[in-house]
């Protein structure tokens, strides 16, 4: 240890040397100058290209919503209600468009639960939800009564949670937070059970596990409260939902479940963006609204092999050709395109 006290005390000034500063400064202006170049020059690619991305749509409504008259005056005419529901996922930008809307409407009203903030990524900020709530009465609007009733859980679960979150979200009182639980206690029912599977190699979840954890679970006798019968029952596959962290291990748990015998409804990744998996979905919205000329086209690029730029002038000509009667219907029908005249497709008809 003597040996080493030397360096440990120069290591322990490196943090406050004058060059040490320079480079941290120097570094953290280069990372945000690199960051600046890269937005001007997406922002470049968009005028160039004549789009805009979803946070532009939010920067100029903002922007109509404060310095446009003609905006102002149409939504104080026809803007009777605003609502905004998980108002806990508002990031800031978001959260001024919301209160210029709510200047403009005559009533507004704001639902969310901080316990439910789960964008952070997103820029959103629970923390936001109390500040509203600080602001409100001086903004002119009045605080309604918490939610605090939980009909969706067993009592020990809502007590779990409250003590979980009401000391989370300190100072914030605990009423805001507290929830009361609504539902019986199922006799001989266990709460929470606490499973541990950590794979000897990856030091993680051991899926397979799982498989035999459930049809245990399955078999063992546990119950509940079926929301149709309104009476208790032996729990179901369908009763079980497994979260997985990562979209990576779905395949991994589904494997493990079919294993024992388990059926499971999973999402596929890639499935739906297969070229089959497009035509089926373009053809269904076609049944649905045989006028969604959108559908259409899929449909034709996709059984005719076409690209884009040989159907898309056909459509833009026949969309500008109709004209809507004194009936206000589309003449020729938007769904004669392809089914009607030359280049018709024998699978649009049978459509």
């Amino acid at each position: 240890r003597p040996l080493v006290e030397a360096l440990q005390k120069a290591a322990n000034t490196h943090g406050a040397h004058q060059l040490f500063h320079e480079d941290v400064r120097v570094y953290l202006e280069l990372t945000f100058s690199i960051a600046s170049r890269g937005l001007a020059a997406f922002e470049a690619a968009k005028r160039e290209m004549g789009v805009v991305d979803f946070t532009d749509q939010e920067v100029r409504l903002l922007q109509g919503l404060r310095e446009s008259e003609v905006v102002q005056q149409a939504l104080r005419e026809e803007l009777d209600l605003v609502l905004v529901d998980e108002f806990q996922d508002t990031n800031p930008l978001q959260l001024a468009i919301f209160i210029e809307l709510a200047r403009l409407a005559k009533c507004s009203v704001w639902v969310g639960d901080q316990k439910q903030a789960i964008y952070g990524f997103r820029g959103t900020d629970s923390s936001l939800i109390q500040q509203v709530l600080d602001s409100v009465e001086k903004w002119g609007g009045k605080l309604g009564a918490p939610l605090s009733d939980s009909w969706r859980s067993t009592p020990a679960l809502v007590k779990l949670t409250n003590e979980v979150f009401v000391p989370a979200f300190a100072p914030s009182p605990a009423a805001d937070v507290e929830l009361a639980a609504k539902r019986e206690q199922i006799a001989g029912h266990v709460d929470v059970l606490n499973w541990s599977f950590e794979s000897p190699v990856r030091k993680n979840l051991h899926v397979p596990a799982l498989g035999p954890a459930l049809a245990k679970l399955l078999a063992g006798g546990a119950q509940v409260f079926d929301k149709e019968t309104k009476v208790l029952r032996a729990v179901q596959p369908g009763d079980i939902a497994v979260l997985c962290r990562f979209r990576n291990t779905m395949g991994e748990v589904v494997r493990a479940l079919n294993q024992w015998g388990i059926p499971v409804a999973a999402e596929r990744p890639g499935l739906l963006s297969t070229a089959e998996a497009q035509l089926v979905i373009a053809c269904l919205r076609r049944l649905h609204d045989p006028g969604d000329t959108v559908a259409t086209a899929v449909i034709t690029g996709l059984t005719e092999s076409l690209e884009p730029e040989q159907w898309l002038h056909d459509r833009l000509q026949f969309l500008a050709d109709a004209k809507l009667n004194d009936d206000g219907k589309w003449e020729p029908p938007l769904s004669s395109w392809k089914v009607k005249g030359a280049g018709a497709l024998p699978l649009l008809q049978r459509l």
